[in-house]
């Protein structure tokens, strides 16, 4: 989940990866 740190990762973000 290291791209997740590279961008402002938010709620949608984590939708997107199904976490």
């Amino acid at each position: 989940m290291s791209y997740l740190k590279k961008h402002s990762f938010s709620q949608s973000d984590l939708d997107q990866t199904g976490n």
